[in-house]
């Protein structure tokens, strides 16, 4: 590896001028400075990422706390943050906590280790005391649909969409009661229900888990309540899939005794003509970026980021107007 000492040997310089000419400090003439800059990168000098950190007291490394990323809407959004801060310098490292505690409490004690610049986390990913804990370090911020855009809206628009088509059972397979989203979610479909003039029900409702198999018990749940066909809101495109695995098992077919919505328009809901609430996910994760940027970098320049209005993708899984006989949009 070339050194800073191997760069003043080469071009006749102290190894300090040359310290200044590589780091942009120091009174040195231009001339001088692009000499010494010129003959490093003849000799191929890469600066040692690790003296850089300790000299800036910045690791240029951010955290970012999940769940899992088994969940294809966690990868996504996982990717977009990436892909956001190697815009600006910054690497990530991902920690899945998997629900367990014993996983929250070595995750904090390494982040108050120095090793990080910053914290992005999911507040699903942690207990309630470790929530607390991590509100006192000091670089964080929360990934956080509801919080920065309106949650109940899109579930409306998703809801509405079923009605409109005159499904006559519409249900929805809900997120865990202490998910961010579950109550926005919730207000958004009873709000549609209201407006078409169909009486809300507590029983219309199943929470899911975190996993697809939750989303298989709630459909059940649904099933054994309302009968088929039904239609049905999922929370997530994840728990969409957990509720055609449950009708594929049970061999009810979708589009004829299972209309389905998701929330997510993950890449693979396409492939199976899933009608889905697009998130934007890269806006999402670049907002969430630059809030954190801005505690790190004060003097930086990080703009608002604009979450763009959720807007439903109409594909085959809720079947038609034509299905139905009539054309309610008239």
């Amino acid at each position: 590896m070339v050194t800073i000492k191997d760069v003043a040997k080469a071009s006749g310089y102290s190894s300090t001028m040359v310290s200044y000419a590589l780091n942009g400090k120091g009174n040195l003439k231009e001339e001088t400075r692009q000499k010494i800059l010129q003959v490093a990168k003849e000799l191929g000098y890469v600066p040692n990422s690790a003296a850089v950190a300790l000299r800036s007291k910045k690791t240029k490394m951010i955290g970012l706390i999940l769940r899992n990323i088994f969940n294809p809407t966690f990868a996504q959004l996982a990717n977009c943050i990436e892909q956001t801060l190697s815009e600006y310098g910054y690497h990530l490292t991902i920690f899945s906590t998997h629900g367990q505690k014993r996983n929250n409490d070595s995750i904090i004690e390494f982040c108050k280790g120095g090793r990080l610049d910053g914290l992005i986390y999911s507040v699903i990913a942690l207990d309630e005391e470790t929530l607390k804990s991590l509100h006192q370090y000091q670089n964080s911020v929360v990934l956080s649909v509801s919080e920065v855009s309106d949650v109940q809206y899109g579930s409306y628009i998703a809801t509405e969409h079923l009605l409109r088509l005159g499904h006559k059972n519409v249900a929805h397979v809900a997120s865990p009661i202490d998910h961010p989203n579950s109550k926005h979610m919730i207000k958004g479909f009873e709000r549609a229900l209201k407006v078409y003039g169909k009486p809300f029900d507590p029983q219309l409702i199943a929470y899911g888990g975190h996993e697809m198999g939750d989303a298989e018990a709630a459909a059940e749940k649904l099933i054994n309540r309302l009968g088929t066909p039904i239609a049905i809101f999922a929370a997530s495109d994840f728990a969409a899939f957990g509720v055609l695995n449950y009708a594929r098992k049970r061999g009810l077919k979708l589009e004829k005794d299972i209309f389905l919505v998701g929330w997510d328009n993950i890449p693979f809901s396409e492939s199976i003509g899933l009608t889905t609430v697009a998130i934007r996910h890269e806006a999402i994760a670049r907002s969430a970026v630059h809030r954190l940027l801005r505690t790190i970098e004060p003097d930086g320049e990080f703009p608002e980021v604009e979450i763009p209005p959720y807007e439903l993708i109409v594909r085959s899984s809720c079947g038609s107007l034509k299905n139905h006989g009539e054309d309610l949009l008239e």
